[in-house]
């Protein structure tokens, strides 16, 4: 199992996903999943609409998923 946490885009309309960081997994155990260190602010640009926002660990989402990321992903933090 994987494990993702990423920030929405918040320009208006823009559906980009930016993933932050990854970890895999056991379910079966409810010690494996890790947080990132997230940073307290910082500033990112969408690769889809090229627009730089602020972002906060209040905008911080995550989510388990099935899917390994893409080859050649690394983790922001």
């Amino acid at each position: 199992m994987h494990f993702y946490v990423y920030v929405d885009c918040k320009t208006t309309g823009c559906k980009e996903r930016q993933i932050l960081h990854h970890d895999e997994f056991d379910p079966s155990d409810s010690e494996a999943c890790t947080m990132a260190v997230i940073p307290s602010s910082w500033e990112a640009q969408c690769s889809a609409c090229r627009q730089t926002h602020r972002y906060s660990v209040d905008d911080v989402l995550d989510y388990p998923s099935d899917e390994a990321p893409p080859p050649g992903f690394c983790n922001k933090f």
